[in-house]
């Protein structure tokens, strides 16, 4: 068979690579420990990732990592995500702490 490509390719077999992509979740709740997520989509217990919303008009990021997945009960679709904050800075603490005080 004639090679079509323009650039030559290398087999990569043994190496590991990782995408990150973007999964929308609405957030169930949260705590200075965590949070509660809804996604409609599973995710693997482990995977970091970095959550972004605002919280009481007040941009919010903080990295988070998936500690539980676990099915909607029955007649509800999607998964419920537990995950807690990842090395939260003091500032994003009082936020929560400000919003869960209200």
């Amino acid at each position: 068979m004639e090679e079509r490509r323009r650039f030559p390719r290398h087999d990569t077999t043994g190496q590991l690579a990782t995408v990150p992509a973007s999964v929308n979740v609405r957030v169930l709740d949260i705590s200075v420990a965590g949070v509660l997520l809804h996604s409609s989509e599973a995710v693997v217990a482990g995977t970091k990732g970095n959550l972004r919303l605002h919280l009481d008009g007040s941009a919010f990021r903080a990295d988070v990592q998936v500690q539980r997945v676990a099915e909607e009960p029955a007649g509800a679709s999607g998964y419920r995500l537990g995950a807690t904050f990842v090395g939260l800075s003091p500032d994003l603490r009082h936020l929560i702490e400000r919003f869960m005080a209200r």
